[in-house]
């Protein structure tokens, strides 16, 4: 991703205002509310975008080189908090509170010069405990686990860990957090807050496929599975993160989305039709993926990123045709692909689509993936 400074993003945006406001002056990427202080529009992608079509506002003072600065406040359409906590010249320092988009707790804790400190709380969609972390100078160190059920796993750093490392939690229906780090489901043994042991990632029948050594939280070997030898040298530990991820790193990159590439903007009746394509569009999917990986055919997966590019026109009464894959990779959904397309009724400002969808894929039967529409053959 383009990292731009805040600064730069606001002389953009002002620049590409003044362009177009005589033909549109309703668009407004920002609003300065007292002094320094400023709102700021995101959407569901956290990408800053105009006022038309937000999902998100971030209300924050910025300093002279453009920097986040003091206080700031996260809330969504609805006025429900997403985030809040403090920077201090652009690095987040303090206490800080993250949520889920219904409303209840994520996690919190404190930053110091952006680096977590101390203790921090994470929490399931229902409001349970799920785990407590404790950030030292030189490790972050598990102290306590609380499985779905209530039962504690892991209390006063020792105990048996079965839960999300590496990443961020997937929920259904809440658009919250990045793509760039989806998590891994693992189990080990947890001794003095750091992995011991054996690690494992489980497939579906709790069986290995990958497996990492440690030794008082130092990685000794790695090995997957099928391989059955394990390996030290050159070794990446990816097991080991217990800090979790949320969405405030993607806000601090400052891409931009404008509402033309936004969703919404694609679809007749949103979000009906987004919600009813992405329906019927999984169901299928999912049909396919997991029958797939029972069979031969899963040597079709190759492991991290898969990527299928789909071009249609539209007619004017929102119906797609000349449905085209343009890639190598995704053959096998381009079936399933064209009678979502052609069960949807899109908006007619654009002629010509592209849809876009990227599977991640970690081995045995852990995958993930995300589509999305735009006007452009390529949005990786």
């Amino acid at each position: 991703m383009r990292f731009v400074r805040l600064g730069i993003f606001f002389s953009v945006i002002f620049v590409c205002c003044i362009n177009r406001l005589a033909a549109q002056s309703s668009i407004v990427y920002y609003e300065l509310i007292q002094g320094d202080s400023v709102a700021l529009f995101f959407n569901k992608n956290f990408m800053f975008t105009e006022k038309d079509c937000y999902d998100y506002v971030r209300r924050v003072r910025v300093t002279d080189n453009g920097d986040f600065n003091g206080y700031f406040e996260d809330r969504g359409v609805d006025n429900k908090l997403l985030g809040r906590g403090a920077y201090r010249n652009g690095l987040k320092h303090g206490y800080f509170e993250v949520f889920y988009p219904h409303g209840n707790i994520f996690c919190r804790g404190y930053y110091e010069n952006n680096r977590p400190v101390g203790n921090w709380e994470y929490y399931y969609p229902n409001g349970l405990l799920e785990r407590i972390l404790r950030a030292t100078d030189t490790a972050i160190l598990m102290e306590r686990f609380i499985d779905p059920t209530g039962t504690v796993q892991v209390e006063n750093g020792s105990g048996d860990f079965y839960g999300l490392v590496r990443g961020i939690p997937e929920f259904e229906n809440l658009p919250m957090l990045t793509n760039n780090d989806n998590g891994i489901m693992a189990s080990g043994q947890i001794a003095n807050g750091k992995p011991v042991g054996k690690w494992i990632i489980p497939d579906r029948n709790k069986q290995a496929y990958y497996m990492e050594k440690y030794d008082s939280g130092k990685l000794v070997k790695t090995s997957n599975v099928s391989k059955r030898k394990m390996k030290t040298r050159g070794a990446v530990p990816r097991l080991n993160t217990f800090f979790l991820g949320n969405y405030l790193t993607s806000i601090e990159t400052f891409e931009r989305e404008s509402c033309s590439e936004s969703q919404q903007y694609f679809f007749n009746r949103y979000p009906n039709d987004l919600r009813e394509f992405s329906y019927d569009l999984r169901q299928k999917m999912n049909y396919i993926i997991n029958t797939d990986l029972k069979s031969p055919r899963k040597d079709y997966y190759q492991l991290g990123e898969n990527y299928m590019s789909i071009k249609f026109s539209v007619d004017n009464k929102g119906k797609p045709y000349d449905i085209t894959l343009l890639t190598d990779w995704g053959v096998p959904f381009l079936k399933v692909a064209k009678n979502s397309l052609n069960k949807t009724v899109f908006s007619n400002n654009n002629k010509v689509m592209y849809f876009h969808l990227k599977l991640s894929y970690a081995g045995g039967y852990r995958y993930k993936y995300n589509f999305r529409f735009s006007k452009r053959d390529r949005v990786r």
